[in-house]
């Protein structure tokens, strides 16, 4: 099950970063540039031996919780 959301999730990310490239993203720059970073860092705390599930849980729970608060 580990490797499985670890497969996803890195997934999710590629797909997310690979958007904030792009050259017609709308969102402002420093948005992009913020994404971007979080992006890097979840991408080493999966790399991680022991990758920390709460952390990458946290992480990505604030930022479907910004995405949603939109809404």
């Amino acid at each position: 099950d580990r490797v499985r959301a670890l497969a996803d999730n890195r997934r999710l990310w590629m797909t997310v970063t690979d958007l904030l490239r792009d050259g017609g993203n709308a969102l402002p720059a420093e948005v992009r540039a913020s994404l971007l970073s979080v992006g890097a860092t979840v991408q080493r705390a999966m790399d991680e031996d022991e990758p920390d599930f709460d952390f990458l849980i946290t992480i990505n729970k604030h930022i479907a919780d910004g995405l949603s608060a939109g809404n």
